[in-house]
């Protein structure tokens, strides 16, 4: 696993101007990883989830974030999202481009998997898959 920019433990950081890009590992690759009660701004940033693997542009699981004007790319892989919301999240996502990525099987834009997920003004394209399906927004009720 490679994760580039790891939040988390409560911490609240201003992340803006930055290029953020995910490694290539065979298993999962995120950009941006926001967990534990974090509640950052994340803007004015390139997101790159990474290649090879499952690549993610950001995860938020478990989190209060703020994602704003930043261009992110779910990267390139068997499995990519531009932005995955996992697990008790309050999670604003506004006025970003916003691409899933390039998946041999499936790709997504924004993935909302549970929590409180605010998609506002965003451009957001599914991106490309080979075998199976890429969705823009894809929502669905996570009852584990």
């Amino acid at each position: 696993m490679t994760i580039a920019l790891d939040i988390y433990d409560n911490a609240s950081p201003l992340i803006e101007n930055n290029t953020i890009i995910g490694g290539n590992s065979p298993g999962s690759n995120f950009g941006i990883v926001i967990t534990d009660s974090s509640n950052p701004l994340v803007r004015y940033n390139t997101i790159t989830g990474g290649s090879a693997g499952n690549s993610t542009g950001v995860l938020c699981w478990n989190t209060q974030a703020t994602i704003e004007n930043n261009t992110i790319d779910g990267g390139e892989g068997v499995s990519t999202k531009g932005i995955n919301v996992m697990q008790d999240c309050l999670v604003h996502i506004r006025w970003n481009n916003i691409y899933g990525g390039s998946a041999t099987d499936v790709s997504c834009g924004v993935y909302v998997q549970s929590g409180m997920t605010t998609i506002e003004g965003n451009n957001i394209s599914g991106g490309t898959a080979v075998n199976t399906r890429a969705t823009g927004v894809h929502c669905v009720v996570d009852n584990e």
